[in-house]
């Protein structure tokens, strides 16, 4: 359950599924999100070679990571 109570202030707006560079996945009501930059090939294949299991949702967002990384035995 979420406590903080930024998250109950936002009222009805849009939220995001988002994938944090660290690993991992989270869903954030636009109005506390900051845009810095779209996502780039880079970005996945830094994530996929940390966090091998989430080469599987990556390529389906990326599908150029299967030509730059093979699929990681897990």
């Amino acid at each position: 359950m979420q406590n903080d109570p930024r998250m109950r202030e936002v009222g009805p707006c849009r939220w995001w599924a988002v994938a944090p560079v660290c690993g991992g996945g989270a869903c954030v009501p636009e109005p506390l999100l900051e845009y810095i930059r779209p996502a780039a090939l880079d970005d996945a294949l830094a994530v996929a070679r940390e966090h091998k299991m989430s080469y599987f949702t990556l390529i389906r967002v990326f599908p150029a990571l299967a030509e730059a990384m093979p699929v990681p035995e897990v």
